[in-house]
């Protein structure tokens, strides 16, 4: 496999971003919302969590990376706390769940939620970690395509046995499926993306499941271990290409049913997507109105 450039800097216009890719490999519908009719909607309180969690993780590893000093616990859930903050009153999309919970409780539950496992990863994970780069972005050219891939690895770190560990942050409500990491797309991505900079492939790769229980509220962290070779690499590559071509031909398949992101929780146009038979009623809120620092009426 060989690659005709590899930069991580310059003008991304017109390329493929690594989250547009994963979109359309998952749910070719969800890209032509997205990113063809620019059908940009409200994050739901799950994705809030998401952003909040990716924010003030890469911060403190950012910070561990630069000075050597580990992510302070209560910094780490102060932080947490203030950017939830910032991201509802941005403007939240409130799911039939939230609604029937009460907006006031769900945006609590929520905020209770990134605040204990930001605090978690400050004091549990973080310790464990030898970051290498955080946040590293990276433009590859893939050789025999006309593909332009342009993405963000959250996070590089030191392997013991010199090489390189590729691993992404998860946020989960309970255990996931042990073969996670072997399925993840995105973490291939990821390998695609860091071999085509270092000409080597990682030692390995890692999805680090930060997992909170609904009743108990306890954390834990799951960590999930797993590997790319060359073959992986040069099939996805071939997906990509494939997938890529249907754009351009305006096709866009919709994800498979039963897929586990086709839901009102994890996709923000699935109260009005014309592919499923149950379309939920959701209420956007563009303010603070809502926001649980704010009194209620």
């Amino acid at each position: 496999m060989s690659y005709a450039r590899v930069s991580t800097e310059g003008d991304y216009t017109g390329s493929w971003s690594t989250t547009a890719l994963d979109t359309l490999c998952g749910c070719g519908y969800r890209f032509y919302r997205r990113y063809v009719l620019k059908d940009r909607r409200a994050p739901t309180l799950r994705q809030i969590r998401g952003t909040v969690m990716h924010r003030i993780i890469a911060r403190g590893l950012g910070r561990k990376r630069d000075t050597g000093e580990n992510p302070g616990v209560e910094q780490a859930r102060d932080e947490a706390a203030t950017e939830f903050d910032r991201q509802y009153d941005s403007g939240v999309t409130l799911t039939v769940d939230a609604l029937a919970l009460g907006t006031r409780q769900a945006a609590g539950q929520t905020k209770d939620y990134v605040v204990d496992v930001s605090g978690f990863h400050a004091g549990v994970v973080a310790p464990k970690i030898q970051p290498v780069a955080v946040e590293r972005l990276i433009e590859v050219r893939p050789v025999g395509t006309d593909l332009k891939i342009v993405g963000k690895l959250d996070l590089v770190e030191r392997g013991a046995h010199g090489g390189e560990i590729i691993a992404d942050t998860k946020t989960a409500e309970k255990s996931p499926a042990s073969t996670a990491a072997q399925t993840s797309e995105q973490l291939t991505m990821y390998t695609l993306l860091r071999t085509a900079e270092t000409k080597r492939l990682p030692e390995s790769l890692r999805l680090d499941y930060l997992v909170r229980t609904p009743k108990q509220k306890q954390v834990k962290h799951v960590p999930l271990a797993t590997s790319r070779g060359i073959p992986d690499l040069q099939a996805y590559l071939r997906r990509l290409s494939t997938a890529v071509e249907g754009v351009k031909k305006g096709v866009f398949l919709p994800a498979q049913p039963g897929a586990w992101f086709c839901s009102e929780r994890y996709c923000e146009y699935f109260r009005d997507c014309p592919y499923v038979t149950t379309r939920p009623v959701t209420v956007t809120v563009p303010d603070a109105v809502h926001s649980p620092n704010a009194q209620e009426e």
